[in-house]
């Protein structure tokens, strides 16, 4: 129902648009702050009238770039984990712990390892082509997206899962505001979350309250 995935898209980015901070708390263990002040949402709602517009399928989300250096605590990934080949669903769920924007630790089990990996991996890339803050922007928080589509199952499609209802992704590395570049975007899910935007709650377990 693309009508109503449009209204829900449009009334969360006129909240994002106006919020100063996020938390995301879940049932596996999320808690995290994350600034947006200064920053606008984005929607993907599948409306491709307008040439030039550009988009991908399935739609539904909206998405924002955090703040620069503004996400503190931890984001527990259990659903679908992008890694430098591919998307898992893990069987241990995957800790990130934020601290100033930037990730500082990554726990948990074989594919907790492949993700650390991949923001190793892009943190050499840069380095090899003398690109320091890409370098430094492949532990950043680049994105936190809010899945909008009923439709859409969390599956090892990433471009399917982020757009699944009753969840949150985060990405790790580039953001969509172009001002902390990297060579890396690794989306991950969070399954059931909650979520505030100043004190407004906007999620409960998945349901969105809108």
């Amino acid at each position: 129902d693309y009508q109503a995935l449009r209204k829900r898209a449009a009334a969360l980015k006129g909240v994002l648009d106006k919020g100063k901070r996020v938390r995301v708390t879940s049932p596996a263990g999320t808690d995290v702050a994350v600034s947006i002040a200064g920053r606008k949402a984005i929607v993907d709602d599948g409306d491709l009238t307008v040439p030039g517009k550009m988009a991908n399928l399935p739609c539904g989300e909206t998405f924002i770039s955090p703040a620069i250096g503004g996400t503190e605590g931890t984001v527990v990934f259990d659903g679908s984990v992008t890694l430098l080949d591919r998307s898992v669903i893990p069987k241990v769920p995957v800790h990130v712990t934020f601290k100033g924007g930037y990730v500082t630790d990554v726990t948990g089990g074989p594919v907790a390892r492949e993700l650390l990996g991949a923001i190793e991996k892009g943190e050499q890339m840069a380095r090899a082509r003398g690109l320091t803050a890409e370098a430094k922007n492949a532990r950043h928080l680049g994105e936190l997206g809010i899945g909008l589509n009923p439709q859409a199952r969390v599956t090892d499609n990433l471009m399917e899962a982020e757009k699944a209802w009753k969840t949150v992704h985060f990405a790790i590395g580039m953001n969509f505001d172009n001002d902390a570049p990297a060579l890396i975007h690794q989306d991950c899910i969070v399954l059931n979350p909650s979520l505030w935007v100043d004190n407004e709650q906007i999620m409960r377990d998945g349901d969105l309250l809108l």
